[in-house]
């Protein structure tokens, strides 16, 4: 199962650390590809939106919490426990390969073991709380649908285009035989 951690350095001088499955990643190439993996990541879509404001707004959950489904994996950016030479929560991007949400919490615990970083555990709590599994389960039919909706929407413009079409080269065909109609009677009256 494949994961990538990303947080931000203990101070404003030492470097973002990126994890792949379990291992620290030093080369700067590999660096900025998994950079682009949880930024793709990042865009597909969030859970629960009105849940998420709705925590957010009660103060249960922090303003940079965020969950979001791949077709594959689970997205999850927060921050840890653990805080920066300053006193702020170090800042995180997280990405597991797994449908099931708890597997992914499981994962990001271990992995931020690995680099001596603790997990918020109230902030996972409400994390579970706002995203259910019947959810994330429900998400994959859910996107297979709205692309199943937009393929119709297509074919639905697809067809009113055509048919505008055909309206109009039939408007344009009985407008020429009219002309032509009014060419005869002229002619006619003119013999």
């Amino acid at each position: 199962m494949k994961t990538i951690l990303w947080c931000q350095g203990d101070s404003t001088s030492s470097p973002d650390m990126y994890v792949l499955n379990g291992d620290m990643v030093s080369d700067e190439n590999q660096k900025q590809s998994l950079a682009g993996e949880l930024s793709s990541c990042r865009s597909f879509g969030m859970f629960h939106k009105e849940n998420f404001k709705k925590a957010k707004k009660e103060g249960r959950l922090k303003e940079n919490a965020y969950v979001a489904y791949t077709n594959i994996g689970i997205f999850i950016s927060s921050n840890f426990a653990t805080c920066d030479v300053v006193g702020r929560q170090i800042a995180f991007e997280f990405y597991c390969e797994t449908k099931d949400f708890s597997v992914a919490i499981n994962e990001l615990e271990n992995v931020s073991k690995h680099i001596k970083k603790e997990c918020d555990k109230i902030e996972l709590e409400e994390l579970k709380k706002v995203v259910s599994e019947k959810e994330i389960n429900n998400l994959s039919n859910t996107k297979q649908s709205s692309d199943t909706e937009k393929k119709n929407n297509r074919i639905f413009i697809i067809l009113i285009i055509v048919v505008v079409l055909g309206l109009l080269l039939k408007i344009c065909s009985s407008s020429d035989d009219n002309d032509k109609q009014k060419e005869q009677t002229i002619e006619e009256i003119n013999k």
